[in-house]
């Protein structure tokens, strides 16, 4: 027998122990975590000014740096007093817009008011205040991550909204009358020719991103016809408002239309005079979707009145009331 394997393995157990007690009492470090790894509340408010305001206008504003399209809160303790604030780098321009919070309360017996403030850009703005009450007033500006995500939410929903557009229509009106000619009927004293030709119309969309309520239609109406018989033409310029009576989303729009315009004819066969129109008409307007979100097809029926300027401004010539009938294409951008 070998008197050696015993020895040898009493030895290998007395490195094992000792190993094994020298690593319980010196564990092994562990690294510190790195600062950036620290996560942050991602809805911690920032406090960006906390001033306090003596009685009567302020002696020295402060200027602070605000971020655009950041929301602020801003918190007026006591509520007592007019604040504005206003770019240093453009102080001819009007205050920032804020917009009134509901919900302030008693807070110490003082009244505390509360405003969001979204800047323009990011710049220095300063701050003017009038304390008009019996005690200072404390100003505070937080900014509020909760107010600025619904923010983003609302760019989001309004981003890509067309705003306005550019109609092409055909347009056929009734026969109105031509006080410039007499009319070879007998016993009519004026004669009377029909209207066709094509409208441009430059408007804006309702609820749109420039305008959110239910107001829109053509800006700008301008218009070219022809009349039958040698009866020379028509030169329109108007404006033509609309209310929106459908909801929004709806697969055919639906308005009422109102328009407004001066029409002048020109080559009038027959007859030097030139004869000026005032235009007046209310009707319906349908559109309706027909390529993505951009291209629209319409259709208008109105009831117009055309009147005989009678060579002035003041409508004191012969009125007629016609249909007018118009179809179209419209690309909204």
């Amino acid at each position: 027998m070998d008197r050696g394997a015993p020895l040898l393995a009493l030895i290998a157990g007395i490195l094992v122990s000792t190993a094994a007690t020298a690593a319980a009492q010196n564990p092994p470090t562990t690294p510190p975590a790195r600062p950036d790894t620290a996560r942050r509340d991602p809805l911690a408010r920032e406090l960006v000014l906390d001033e306090m305001f003596a009685v009567g206008p302020s002696a020295l504003a402060p200027r602070i740096v605000l971020q655009g399209g950041v929301v602020y809160r801003v918190e007026v303790q006591p509520a007592q007093g007019e604040m504005s604030v206003r770019s240093v780098r453009h102080p001819s321009l009007p205050p920032l817009f804020m917009v009134p919070l509901e919900g302030g309360g008693p807070v110490g017996g003082s009244q505390i008011a509360a405003f969001l403030l979204v800047p323009r850009s990011t710049e220095e703005y300063r701050m003017d205040v009038v304390a008009e009450g019996t005690e200072p007033i404390r100003v505070r500006i937080w900014t509020d991550p909760k107010e600025m995500s619904r923010y983003a939410r609302m760019r989001e929903a309004t981003r890509g909204i067309p705003t306005a557009g550019v109609s092409v229509r055909a347009v056929y009106m009734g026969a109105f009358v031509r006080p410039d000619l007499k009319s070879p009927v007998p016993g009519v004293s004026r004669a009377t020719a029909s209207a066709m030709g094509t409208e441009v119309c430059f408007g804006v969309v309702p609820r749109g991103a420039w305008i959110s309520g239910r107001f829109g239609g053509c800006v700008l109406a301008l218009g070219g016809f022809t009349r039958p018989d040698s009866a020379g033409g028509l030169w329109f310029i108007g404006t033509e408002p609309r209310y929106e009576l459908t909801a929004p989303g709806a697969a055919i729009e639906q308005s009422l239309v109102l328009t407004v315009g001066i029409a002048t004819t020109f080559g009038t066969a027959g007859s030097s005079r030139r004869t000026d129109y005032l235009a007046l008409a209310l009707g319906y307007h349908v559109a309706t979707r027909l390529l993505g979100r951009r291209l629209y097809g319409e259709a208008e029926a109105d009831l117009a009145r055309m009147q005989d300027l009678g060579g002035g401004l003041e409508p004191t010539g012969t009125a007629s009331l016609v249909p007018r009938l118009a179809t179209g294409l419209q690309l909204r951008f």
